[in-house]
């Protein structure tokens, strides 16, 4: 039995370098090299061609590049400021007309006392002042 494994460890041993040598004159070979030279140069040209045909479909179906999302949080930036410069100016307004209706109903409330005080003078603590015949009205709020 041992006469049979030496017998196919040598054969195995012979076998691989006979590979070997098979696999050195192959890639030694100058036929092999320039076979690897055109098959590296062929699929580096494939290469380009199947991107430029990625590239070329992907312009075609019209999907959006990073510049156009950038473009448009630009231009959602730019609505938001403009929202918000809407939104003071509808407070501005608001707080000065308020305001208005204010100084006008003072005035009414002074002309009104000024007429019931010709009218019949009342005594003193049944004629409140006009502040004090003023509504209290809500604290005003403030947009967001």
């Amino acid at each position: 039995m041992a006469e049979t494994r030496t017998l196919w460890t040598e054969m195995r041993k012979m076998y691989e370098e006979k590979a070997q040598d098979i696999v050195m004159d192959v890639l030694n070979s100058e036929r092999f090299l320039k076979a690897v030279q055109v098959v590296l140069t062929t699929s580096e040209e494939f290469r380009k061609v199947v991107t430029k045909g990625v590239e070329l479909a992907m312009s075609n179906l019209e999907l959006p590049t990073g510049q156009d999302f950038l473009r448009l949080y630009q231009r959602m930036d730019q609505f938001d400021d403009l929202l918000f410069d809407i939104r003071a100016s509808i407070h501005d307004l608001s707080t000065a007309r308020h305001q208005k209706l204010e100084r006008t109903l003072e005035r009414i409330l002074t002309r009104l006392d000024a007429l019931e005080g010709r009218a019949t003078p009342a005594p003193e603590a049944d004629n409140p002042t006009p502040a004090a015949r003023r509504p209290v009205g809500r604290p005003r709020k403030t947009p967001v």
